[in-house]
This record gives structure tokens, C-alpha cells and sequence, in this order.
């Protein structure tokens, strides 16, 4: 399925207030009608009439093979979020 819009936070989203404020501030800056009709790890929001579903870019990770230890990662955190159509 193909995401309707995506956008990358200008702060990072670590939890749902996070998540909020920065669909909030996407909607003002294109301009689009905006409601939040649920929250949680994957909001659902109407955008511009359109019921969508708000999911987050998995965290990139990056392997460390030369330090001593098991598993050395470098998480970069969630880049971006992306809105699909809704299905419920």
C-alpha cells in the first residue's frame, strides 16, 4: 500500500505527545484540514476529509563489528511518518 503523505518531524518523536504536536504541525504547514480521531502508536486522522493511518519508519539500525562486545547497534531513531489510507 502507498503512503497518501510522509513527512519528517522537526523534533524527535518519542512518545504520543511528541507524535501529536508534530502531526499538528505538518497540518499547519501544508494547510490541510486536520483532526486527530485517535491516538496511539498508530493515530488515525482525518486529513482534508480523508480517514488515514499514521505509522512511523522503522528505526534505522547500523551493526558495529569491531567493538568487543556481542551486539554493538546505532539506533537512529524514526526519520519519518508516513499516512495510509484507512481501511476500518
Amino acid at each position: 500500500m502507498k503512503s497518501i503523505y510522509h513527512f519528517e518531524p522537526v523534533d524527535p518523536i518519542l512518545d504520543e505527545s511528541d507524535y501529536k504536536k508534530e502531526l499538528i504541525h505538518w497540518a499547519e504547514r501544508e494547510q490541510k484540514t486536520f483532526e486527530i480521531l485517535k491516538m496511539g502508536k498508530q493515530p488515525l486522522v482525518k486529513v482534508d476529509g480523508n480517514r488515514l493511518i499514521c505509522k512511523l519508519e522503522p528505526p534505522k539500525r547500523l551493526e558495529l563489528p569491531f567493538f568487543d562486545i556481542y551486539h554493538s547497534y546505532m539506533s537512529f531513531g524514526y526519520k519519518f511518518v508516513y499516512m495510509y489510507p484507512s481501511t476500518s
